[in-house]
């Protein structure tokens, strides 16, 4: 299939881009295709706060899909991505005085007051070292109880005598003591957005709206579980579903057990993995932290020492990563975003991002101006490295200067 490109208001020589690369990203991703490894792709590049290219390949679900093409502006789950947007809500919320990252996150949530929740603090949480146990897939013990799975249940009514989502997820204990592991968990973000409600009383959907979305102008960006009445709105959220419903099992799963629309009955904080986005609007987010904080036309969102803080390295050398079979290696994250770096990767030493599972990538790198944001919606259940890794390579090797 051919790659379309779509106009932006700069070119890639205007940027010191080699327009060739732009190329090889579609035979990457025709041949990623006739794999049967992702069913589309489509994209956003942007250089010095200039977007240059704008992409896609595919239909939205197949090659005989009746929802039409893919586009850059197309709205799809961006999983994991919400971490590091709730990361930036959780350090406005820093920034304006109302936390700190050493404080136990037990003193705004008093049901994880008791031992050995207590010892938990923000910072944890943002870094996946809380001591929780990680997301149910990076184990294999078929039987225990993730956080995620019983913040699941609550919402499912398995847990109707708890008072709140926080207690369910208290049902699953810890893994290890706060502060000595990094262990990958969504339930950890979800606990965030508890947070970010219950310090600015309002639910933690409409803050990042408030903060984020509409003064950065992501319009085609929210959440599976925020309904604002909106006609518009709901036509995004019922494509999505129909995708999510193609594409696998757990996605559809998400949807359904989040996708209420009456927001006066209890939702699951998005913060963890419940938005929706485009990689147009991404890349706008990404550039807001590429230039410290402002957008290149100067909407602030965060300041210049809250940015450097949010992606300045958290784990040292004696924080251990086991999930997915790594063995105990060290894993470089920061407070939300990031960092690893290794031969697989291409970008620069200090660049930042996130992926989301199913797949997309928003990755920010501050040494080569460069920000970039896709998606690549995996087939079936599968999992591979190419369709992000190999991506931002190809993506990466055509910057000059």
């Amino acid at each position: 299939m051919n790659l379309k490109l779509f106009e932006t208001p700069y070119k890639p020589s205007d940027v010191n881009y080699d327009e060739s690369r732009l190329t090889a990203l579609e035979n990457h991703f025709n041949r990623m295709m006739n794999e049967k490894k992702i069913t589309s792709a489509n994209f956003c590049l942007s250089r010095y706060g200039k977007v240059f290219a704008r992409g896609a390949i595919g239909n939205k679900i197949n090659s005989d899909d009746s929802l039409g093409e893919i586009k850059p502006d197309t709205p799809s789950r961006i999983c994991s991505i919400s971490k590091i947007i709730c990361s930036s809500a959780i350090f406005k919320l820093m920034e304006d005085g109302y936390l700190r990252g050493n404080q136990p996150v037990s003193e705004i949530l008093t049901e994880m007051k008791a031992a050995p929740y207590d010892k938990i603090t923000i910072a944890h949480l943002l870094s996946h070292t809380s001591g929780l146990y990680p997301d149910d897939n990076c184990f294999d013990d078929a039987y225990r109880l993730s956080p995620f799975d019983a913040i699941f249940a609550y919402f499912e009514g398995k847990f109707p005598n708890d008072k709140s989502f926080v207690e369910s997820c208290m049902h699953a204990s810890l893994r290890r003591k706060p502060g000595v592991e990094w262990a990958y968990c969504t339930a950890g973000f979800i606990l965030l957005g508890e947070v970010i409600a219950r310090v600015t009383g309002m639910p933690s959907d409409k803050y990042l709206e408030d903060n984020f979305f509409k003064p950065l102008g992501m319009k085609d960006t929210g959440s599976v579980s925020w309904y604002d009445g909106k006609e518009e709105t709901k036509k995004i959220r019922e494509s999505i579903l129909e995708r999510a419903n193609y594409y696998n099992s757990w996605t559809k799963k998400v949807f359904l057990e989040m996708g209420n629309l009456d927001l006066s009955k209890p939702h699951m904080p998005p913060t963890g993995h419940g938005i929706y986005s485009t990689p147009d609007d991404l890349v706008k987010f990404g550039n807001m932290l590429l230039n410290k904080g402002t957008s290149f036309d100067g909407v602030r969102c965060l300041g210049e020492s809250t940015v450097a803080k949010m992606i300045e390295s958290y784990t040292d050398s004696s924080i251990k990563e086991y999930c997915w079979g790594a063995g105990g290696i060290h894993r470089d994250y920061a407070l939300g975003p990031d960092l690893r770096r290794n031969a697989d990767n291409m970008y620069s030493k200090g660049s930042f991002y996130h992926e989301g599972a199913g797949a997309c990538e928003l990755l920010i790198d501050p040494a080569k101006q460069m920000v970039a944001a896709w998606f690549v919606p995996f087939v079936g259940d599968a999992w591979y490295p190419d369709p992000l890794y190999n991506t931002s390579n190809v993506m990466w090797s055509g910057l000059k200067g």
